[in-house]
């Protein structure tokens, strides 16, 4: 929380804004957060807030209001819980966007095609349902796509983003 802040603050002082996707002013960054964890919305917003900042969170939809249970049998794994409908309706009303993250949180390249389509389409009518809101955002799980991934994802979203671990 204290590394964040400090962040936040380092960006602030330095005159960057966070991105709106409309303005084409220097100085703009993105910042984003996979999964939907709960601890983005108790310790990241009020800093956002503090600073003034916009951030985009990529919600896995099934697990809303659960936990990371697909990070189970990975080497790391620490049981975290998801924000709920209530939260995310603060998040969203606090000024920050929604975006899928898929419905399961599965690695897209391992999927058949209707498989694929119904993991990227499905968070739509979720957010649509329980939000009003058509999600315009799109982050791969494991930042991993194929082609066809692709194909889908332009099709239904405006933006997509992934990984490059350098």
């Amino acid at each position: 929380i204290e590394n964040f802040d400090k962040q936040m603050l380092f960006m602030k002082n330095r005159g960057f804004q966070t991105y709106d996707f409309v303005s084409t002013d220097s100085k703009k960054f993105i910042i984003t957060f996979d999964d939907g964890y709960e601890d983005v919305f108790n310790n990241a917003l009020p800093i956002l807030l503090k600073y003034g900042f916009k951030a985009i969170c990529f919600f896995v939809t099934d697990f809303i209001g659960k936990d990371n249970k697909w990070d189970i049998g990975h080497k790391n794994y620490n049981k975290l819980n998801i924000m709920s409908k209530n939260q995310i309706q603060e998040w969203i009303s606090s000024g920050m966007s929604i975006g899928s993250h898929t419905y399961e949180h599965k690695n897209l390249k391992k999927l058949t095609t209707s498989e694929k389509k119904f993991q990227i389409v499905e968070p739509i009518n979720f957010f649509i349902k329980n939000f009003n809101i058509n999600p315009i955002f799109f982050s791969y799980p494991f930042g991993s796509y194929d082609h066809e991934c692709l194909k889908i994802v332009k099709t239904f979203y405006k933006y997509a983003f992934t990984t490059k671990r350098g």
